[in-house]
C-alpha cells in the first residue's frame, strides 16, 4: 500500500507536468512498434512470391517487380522504425535526466530543511546509500514502467492479434502461454523480493559501519581497532552475502519454469503449423510469418521479466527515498511569519521549560535577559542545560512551555531563516567541509569579497598561517577538517563570525582548543568582535568569562545565580565552588 502511494506521489510531483511529453513518446512507441510488427508479414509475402516462382505459376519479370516492391516496403518501415525509435530516446534523455535532477535535488533540500532532532538521530552513513539508491530507481523505474512496460505489452498484443487473424487456434496457444509465463514472472518475483528487502537492510547496515569507522579514521589509529573494525564490517558483508546469493538463486527456479512453459508452447505452435502447411490451409510464407512472430514474442516475454522484476526492485528501492519526503519538519514557520526585525538586540527568556522527551525534563522556568550589546556567560556543569538553551535561542527545538524574544519578537513568530541569519556561533566543534580554506571561511557569507575573507583571516589570527601553506587560501582541509588542528578550525570559526557581521554572537567554548598564549590574542580579536553585539557565551573555564557583563549560573535546569564575577565571588555559592575547583581555568 505504502508502495502505491509513493508511485502517485512521484507520478503526481514529477510527471503531471510532463504529460504531454510522455504522450508524445507513447505515440512514437505505437509507431515503432506498428512498423516493427509488419516486417515478418513481409517476410511472407516475399517468401510466398518465391514459392509462386518456383511452382512456376508466375514468369521471372513479374517476381523481379514484386520483390523490388515488398524489399523497398522493408527497407522503408525499417528505417522508419529506426527514425522514430531515435526520436523516441531524443525524449526519453531530457525527461529522464530532467526527473533524476529534480528528485536528488528536492530529496537534498528536504532532508536539509528537516528538524535539528532528525539530524541528531539520522545514520548518515544509511541516508547516504539510500540516497545514492533511491536516484537509481528513479531512473530504473523509468525506464521500466514508462519506456518498456508499454512498448512490450503493445508488441505482445500485436502478434497475439496477428496468431487470432490467421489461425485462431495457434492464436489461443501464444495466449495460454504468454499468460503462464506472466503468472508464474509475477509470483515468483514477489515471492523473490522479500530477500531483495532483507538484502537492502542488511547493505545499509554494512554501509553505516563502513561509514562510521571511516568518518572515524582517527579514533580507530589511536585505538589501534583496524582489525576489529574490519571484522565487524565483514560480519554484516557475510550476512549481506548470503542474502544475496538466495535472492540470485531464485532466479534460477523463475528462469527453468518459464522455460520450459516457452518451449512446450512453442512445440505446439510448430505442430500446429506444420500441419497447417501439410493440409494446405498455410503457406509456406505464413509458416515463416508464424514461426517469425514466435521468435519476436520470447524477446518481449523475457523483457517482462527484466521490466517487472526492474520494477518491483526499483519500487522497492524508490521507497528508500520517497519515504522520507513523508517526513515532516517539527518545526515549522508560523502562518504568516515575518523576517525577524533586530532594532538593538535585547534577548530575554520567559518562562522557558524544555524536555527533548517526556518525564525527562532539562530545562525549568528559565527567566533571564540579555541587554542589547552586553554580554551574558551562561556556566555551571555539564549536562545544566547550558547547549540546550541555544539550540531553543536557533529555534532547533520548540519550547514545552514559556517564550523567547528577541527585541520583543517571539521567535516562534518569525521565519526561522532570518532568525539564523541575525545570529552567528563559533562552536566548540567547527564544522568545516571538504572544500579550500577560502570557503570554509566564505560559507558564513558566500557572496563576501576575497579582500573581506582575508580581513577576517586577519582578524582571527590565522592568516599569517593561511599564507605559509603552498596553495594558501585555496588549500583543502579534508574531511570535517582534519588537516587542521583544532585552534585552526577554532581560528577557521572566528573568521566565520568576523565575516557574518550578524548582530547577535554567540561563543561556545570558543578558545577551548587554543594553547594559553595563543587563547590570548584570541580573547583579544573576541572582545574587538563583541563590541556592539549582544553576546551569549558558554564556557567551563571561568577564566574566560570574568569579563562578561552578566554571568548566569546554571544548575538544576535553572537559574541558580546572576550577577558578574565579583559580585557572584562575594555572595559564595555555587559559582564560587566551581571558581575554588578549578585548576588553571578548568573545572575538574
Amino acid at each position: 500500500m505504502k508502495s502505491i502511494e509513493n508511485i502517485k506521489f512521484f507520478f503526481k510531483k514529477y510527471l503531471s507536468s510532463k504529460i504531454w511529453l510522455i504522450v508524445l513518446v507513447v505515440f512514437l512507441i505505437i509507431i515503432s512498434q506498428l512498423l516493427s510488427a509488419v516486417t515478418p508479414y513481409l517476410y511472407k509475402l516475399i517468401v510466398d512470391k518465391l514459392t509462386e516462382f518456383i511452382g512456376g505459376s508466375i514468369v521471372k519479370e513479374a517476381l523481379i517487380q514484386g520483390l523490388t516492391v515488398l524489399v523497398t516496403l522493408f527497407f522503408i518501415t525499417g528505417f522508419l522504425r529506426l527514425v522514430f525509435q531515435g526520436i523516441r530516446m531524443y525524449f526519453i534523455n531530457r525527461l529522464e535526466a530532467e526527473v533524476i535532477r529534480r528528485v536528488a535535488g528536492d530529496f537534498i533540500k528536504h532532508v536539509l530543511n528537516l528538524s535539528f532532532h532528525f539530524h541528531a538521530h539520522r545514520k548518515t552513513g544509511q541516508l547516504a546509500k539510500r540516497f545514492a539508491r533511491g536516484v537509481k530507481a528513479v531512473e530504473e523505474f523509468m525506464d521500466a514502467f514508462v519506456f518498456n512496460l508499454f512498448p512490450n505489452l503493445l508488441e505482445l498484443s500485436i502478434i497475439v492479434a496477428v496468431y487470432f487473424i490467421f489461425d485462431w487456434q495457434s492464436g489461443l496457444i501464444l495466449l495460454a502461454m504468454i499468460f503462464l509465463f506472466a503468472v508464474v514472472t509475477i509470483f515468483f518475483n514477489n515471492w523473490q523480493q522479500k530477500y531483495r528487502e532483507i538484502s537492502n537492510t542488511i547493505e545499509d547496515q554494512a554501509n553505516k559501519k563502513a561509514i562510521d569507522a571511516l568518518m572515524n579514521a582517527e579514533a580507530v589509529k589511536y585505538f589501534a581497532q583496524e582489525a576489529y573494525e574490519a571484522k565487524t564490517f565483514n560480519k554484516f558483508n557475510l550476512k549481506w552475502q548470503l542474502a544475496q546469493i538466495k535472492f540470485w538463486d531464485k532466479y534460477i527456479i523463475i528462469e527453468f519454469i518459464q522455460g520450459v512453459i516457452l518451449v512446450f508452447g512453442a512445440l505446439a505452435i510448430i505442430i500446429f503449423s506444420i500441419n497447417r502447411v501439410i493440409n494446405q490451409t498455410f503457406t509456406i510464407g505464413s509458416f515463416v510469418m508464424m514461426v517469425t512472430y514466435l521468435a519476436r514474442v520470447y524477446f518481449p516475454l523475457f523483457a517482462f521479466q527484466w521490466v517487472y522484476r526492474r520494477l518491483r526492485t526499483s519500487v522497492t528501492d524508490l521507497e528508500s527515498i520517497m519515504n522520507y519526503f513523508s517526513i515532516e519538519n517539527e518545526i515549522k514557520d508560523a502562518p504568516g511569519a515575518k523576517n525577524l526585525s533586530i532594532t538593538e538586540g535585547r534577548i530575554e527568556f520567559k518562562n522557558v521549560s524544555f524536555a527533548y522527551e517526556e518525564g525527562k525534563q532539562v530545562l525549568r522556568d528559565v527567566n533571564f535577559y540579555v541587554p542589547a550589546g552586553k554580554s551574558i556567560a551562561l556556566v555551571g556543569p555539564s549536562g545544566v542545560g547550558k547547549s540546550t538553551l541555544i539550540k531553543l535561542l536557533y529555534r532547533f527545538y520548540d519550547l514545552t512551555k514559556g517564550r523567547i524574544l528577541i527585541d520583543n519578537q517571539d521567535i516562534s513568530q518569525v521565519k526561522q531563516e532570518s532568525l539564523r541569519k541575525n545570529m552567528v556561533i563559533v562552536p566548540q566543534e567547527t564544522a568545516l567541509f571538504n572544500e579550500s580554506i577560502k570557503y570554509n571561511i566564505a560559507y558564513a557569507k558566500p557572496s563576501s569579497a576575497e579582500a573581506d575573507i582575508k580581513r577576517a583571516a586577519g582578524f582571527s589570527r590565522i592568516a599569517d598561517f593561511i599564507r605559509s601553506l603552498k596553495n594558501g587560501y585555496s588549500t583543502l582541509v579534508g574531511e570535517r577538517g582534519i588537516r587542521l588542528s583544532g585552534g585552526e578550525k577554532q581560528r577557521v570559526s572566528i573568521a566565520r563570525a568576523v565575516l557574518s557581521q550578524a548582530p547577535i554572537l554567540i561563543l561556545d567554548e570558543a578558545t577551548s582548543s587554543l594553547d594559553s598564549a595563543t587563547e590570548k590574542e584570541i580573547q583579544d580579536s573576541l572582545e574587538n568582535l563583541m563590541k556592539d553585539k549582544t553576546t551569549i557565551i558558554i564556557a567551563h573555564r571561568l577564566s574566560t568569562v570574568m569579563k562578561a557583563d552578566y554571568i548566569i549560573v546554571l544548575e538544576k535546569g535553572g537559574v541558580a545565580q546572576l550577577g558578574t564575577h565579583q559580585q557572584l565571588l562575594e555572595k559564595g555559592g555555587l559559582y564560587q565552588k566551581l571558581w575554588e575547583l578549578q585548576a588553571g581555568g578548568y573545572i575538574r
